[in-house]
């Protein structure tokens, strides 16, 4: 195809709308061992993902002394770890790994394996629930890029409102949302933190949530569980408003309910296809 796996990686990611930045890391990841230069603004990230590169290859064969070699001394160029605080970062790996397979349902082994844990329980999707792309076989879909994780969360017939409930404490934001929502016949609801969200949708459940996860009071996450927990509001779609390097929070809304989340900072168009996916009859452009 004329590129190489990291080249290719970081076009899906831009296709799929993921941010710029995600796409850079992707494109340079190997940037050490091509003597590649790195793009203003992306260095230290770069260079996080290359050394986790290196200490997965080390993981897998820690006999290997010329991988270690090349860990240590890369590790010390980068950031000037030693190899004690290399052995100490190795050590924790592993749980952590753990930890991350089991919110994706993968068996990582130990603890828990084979034995009904909450890895073996994760189920998925074989038609994405997005785009309906059919014949999926992984965790997220080769089409769209969206999760593909069940959620248990019963699905009654979709709601004829137009109302979009917007929870978020910046004020620019919320004008911004509104605007994009307006634009497509929708009508506003706005919330500035998680409690009043809850309390507005169920005084008028709207027919989709975008929920900001950081806001004072009750914040996104707590408020994405209690929305699940309440028969009147479970079957409502959510989408969670987050940031890029909050990675354990995007799997966390996951588990907790959400069907979709939007990384910081977005364009008016994935908002809009956010609202086109998850709206009864938006308007379409």
């Amino acid at each position: 195809m004329g590129g190489d796996h990291a080249q290719l990686g970081a076009e899906v990611c831009l296709k799929w709308q993921m941010p710029q930045l995600m796409a850079e890391v992707i494109r340079h990841h190997h940037f050490s061992e091509l003597n590649e230069s790195i793009p203003e603004g992306t260095k230290a990230i770069v260079q996080i993902v290359n050394l986790s590169g290196l200490m997965a290859e080390f993981l897998e064969d820690p006999e290997d002394e010329h991988l270690r070699g090349r860990l240590d001394d890369r590790g010390k160029e980068f950031f000037g770890f030693g190899p004690k605080t290399l052995d100490q970062i190795l050590g924790k790996v592993p749980d952590l790994a753990k930890g991350i397979g089991t919110s994706f349902g993968i068996d990582m082994g130990g603890a828990g394996a084979g034995t009904g844990g909450a890895a073996n329980e994760a189920q998925f999707h074989v038609i994405c629930p997005a785009c309906q792309a059919e014949d999926q076989q992984g965790k997220f879909c080769g089409e769209c890029g969206g999760t593909l994780l069940v959620v248990n969360v019963p699905r009654s017939k979709q709601r004829s409102t137009k109302k979009v409930l917007v929870a978020e404490d910046s004020i620019a934001s919320r004008r911004a949302l509104c605007f994009v929502i307006k634009k497509l016949g929708c009508i506003p609801i706005e919330a500035t933190n998680g409690h009043d969200a809850l309390e507005l949708a169920r005084k008028d459940p709207p027919g989709m949530i975008l929920l900001d996860v950081v806001m004072p009071g009750m914040n996104g996450l707590e408020a994405l569980k209690r929305i699940r927990e309440d028969k009147q509001l479970m079957d409502i779609p959510v989408v969670m408003l987050t940031s890029l390097t909050d990675s354990e929070t995007v799997i966390e809304s996951v588990q907790a309910g959400a069907n979709d989340y939007v990384i910081k900072p977005y364009t008016a168009d994935i908002i809009a296809d956010r609202i086109k996916k998850y709206m009864p009859d938006p308007k379409k452009k």
